[in-house]
């Protein structure tokens, strides 16, 4: 879990603080995942593995809980 939160501060830190553009572009999927699922983040850290039923997996197809 300190991983994740270290992935998160490193993302912000990057984030609108870059002269470049990739900087940003860069950390805005790993902001936003984080942000939209964290839960499934730290399912799948203490799992060790995914959590999404194979058939969610199969279909490509996710719904919320």
């Amino acid at each position: 879990m300190k991983d994740l939160d270290l992935l998160d501060s490193v993302a912000g830190n990057i984030n609108g603080r870059t002269l470049c553009p990739f900087g940003d572009a860069a950390v805005a999927p790993v902001l936003s995942t984080i942000e939209h699922f964290r839960d499934e983040y730290e399912a799948h850290i203490r799992e060790g593995r995914c959590t999404v039923p194979a058939e969610w997996r199969a279909s490509g197809v996710r719904r919320r809980a």
